[in-house]
């Protein structure tokens, strides 16, 4: 979760549901080539979008990966109550904890009726390969190996498992190796090259064509000085 001012980025899309909420109004989103203004956005996984700066937001990621979520809103527009939107304001003015934040991120998706609804892939096939996955997360990962553990060709195994998981491996590992560096980043006060090494990308600019690649922007302009204060203030929810 982040909350501040907002940013332009250029087109990307990712495998979490991302809600954006204006807390100054209004902000602007292009979602797939159309721009559209609003107060509170649900952008769905793998929705193509670029954002521009206008006045301060809050942004949640809504992870997929591990449980199957939709998104049922309680009115014909997505909705945030007056609480949590004085909730979000008044955390955005001032440093707050990991359990509130925990807890001010799960309001949001109370208010907007996003809801996890089964546990996950169902094949044991892919199953254990994510199991797998997240056991070798930190090393190089071969196509042929995993599709070993599960018993299938190349193509049944990518066709399988992005029906189960809803996104091609390539783009899993890229997400998952985001979250590690991200996290390593903002927990040891390391160098980006340091967090990127320890998630499994052969090198920095591996990483930065990757975050690019999901978020739009660069890692250095979110963790660089211009907005410095996501890691001294604790505003991230990786």
């Amino acid at each position: 979760m982040y909350l501040g001012a907002s940013f332009n980025t250029g087109e990307h899309s990712h495998n979490a549901i991302q809600v954006v909420i204006a807390l100054d109004g209004e902000t602007e989103i292009q979602i797939e080539g159309e721009w559209r203004k609003d107060s509170v956005f649900v952008l769905l996984p793998n929705t193509k979008h670029r954002t521009t700066f206008l006045g301060r937001v809050a942004l949640l990621y809504v992870d997929a990966e591990d449980s199957r979520f939709h998104f049922t809103p309680n009115s014909p527009n997505a909705f945030v109550s007056s609480e949590t939107l004085n909730r979000l304001n008044s955390c955005c003015n001032s440093p707050v904890s990991l359990g509130d934040a925990e807890i001010l991120y799960n309001s949001v998706l109370t208010d907007l009726g996003i809801y996890a609804f089964s546990s996950g892939p169902q094949d044991p096939r892919i199953r254990k390969c994510l199991k797998y996955i997240e056991s070798q997360i930190g090393n190089e990962i071969n196509m042929e190996d995993i599709c070993k553990k599960a018993g299938l060709s190349e193509s049944t195994f990518s066709h399988l498992f992005s029906k189960e998981v809803g996104i091609p491996l390539r783009r899993l590992l890229i997400w998952k190796r985001l979250k590690i560096a991200i996290n390593y980043f903002l927990q040891n006060g390391c160098t980006l090259t340091e967090a990127s090494l320890q998630a499994g990308f052969s090198d920095q600019s591996h990483f930065t064509k990757s975050f690019r690649e999901i978020f739009g922007i660069t890692p250095s302009f979110v963790f660089g000085k211009k907005l410095r204060l996501l890691n001294s203030m604790k505003r991230v929810k990786v």
